[in-house]
């Protein structure tokens, strides 16, 4: 399983190859639901998918837009197929796909103001483009290309409630390779990007989320300890975990970041996590709506 995203204190879960298996789970209150199996399925090596949650605030309702590729239909039909989850029906349906789109990872890049965003590629252009899901009308739609040659490390945050795409490497036109951080956030009309800030050097850092204050979570390569760093007084601080143990295998393990607000949000037709050590079912709750 992989987190997909969390809106208004819902945590979105999905298995990591497929998509098949999808939770929405509140750990405040210990409330949990199996999302029905996808009607689209594919066997391994022959298909892939990508996951979004999603909130729908002019019908508060929660959704699970789910992208899945066959691979054989992709010279004849390059579009994905699109199936939609909404927890209001319990059901998925799918739905029309405009434009043509591949995406590397099995889940959306960030979530901000209940949509999911993507880093996606268009008609084979190496480098990439901004995808993102209109929750309230349906459709995908696509972002401004950010002008910058050859990000290096880089990924999609979300920046005090706004996108942006966090570089901390990146080739320059001189073949120069950049180590410095730069965060470049979408204009509110979705036209264009602008840099917020740069600093440096990052001695090849990954970049891995931002807080919701717009700290930066960083991973630096060489230390092997997580660390934020604040762009305002550009103060670096290391984060106490509980990963002491697997220091020495911070290669095989990736990091997914999502902000997150305690909330008593129900869930429609939820149960109830069983507390370890008890004994029993779980309770079925089944007068609330999410």
């Amino acid at each position: 399983m992989e987190l997909v995203g969390s809106i208004n204190g819902l945590v979105c879960l999905s298995s990591r190859l497929d998509g098949l298996i999808s939770i929405i789970w509140n750990p405040a209150t210990k409330q949990y639901v199996n999302i029905p199996t996808p009607n689209l399925k594919f066997l391994p090596n022959q298909g892939g998918t990508s996951i979004g949650f999603c909130f729908d605030s002019l019908t508060n309702d929660y959704k699970i837009v789910r992208v899945v590729w066959f691979l054989e239909d992709m010279e004849l039909q390059p579009r994905p197929r699109v199936e939609l989850y909404l927890v209001s029906t319990d059901c998925w349906r799918e739905i029309e796909v405009e434009v043509s789109f591949d995406m590397l990872l099995s889940s959306c890049d960030t979530i901000v103001k209940g949509e999911p965003y993507w880093q996606g590629y268009f008609h084979g252009d190496p480098y990439g483009v901004l995808v993102w899901f209109d929750v309230g009308k349906e459709v995908f739609r696509e972002g401004p290309e950010l002008d910058l040659p050859a990000p290096y490390f880089n990924g999609l945050v979300n920046f005090e409630n706004s996108v942006a795409m966090l570089t901390s490497a990146f080739w320059s036109p001189e073949g120069q390779l950049e180590e410095e951080i730069c965060l470049f956030v979408m204009e509110d009309d979705s036209s264009s990007w602008s840099m917020k800030f740069s600093a440096g050097p990052s001695r090849l850092t990954r970049v891995v989320g931002c807080s919701k204050n717009g700290e930066i979570l960083l991973f630096p390569f060489e230390e092997h300890v997580l660390q934020l760093y604040n762009p305002k007084t550009q103060e670096t601080s290391n984060i106490q975990t509980d990963l002491e143990g697997l220091r020495n295998k911070f290669a095989k393990y990736d990091f997914e970041v999502s902000n997150y607000t305690a909330s008593l949000v129900p869930i429609r037709g939820s149960k109830q996590v069983e507390e370890e050590g008890t004994s029993g079912k779980s309770i079925d709750i089944e007068d609330q709506v999410a």
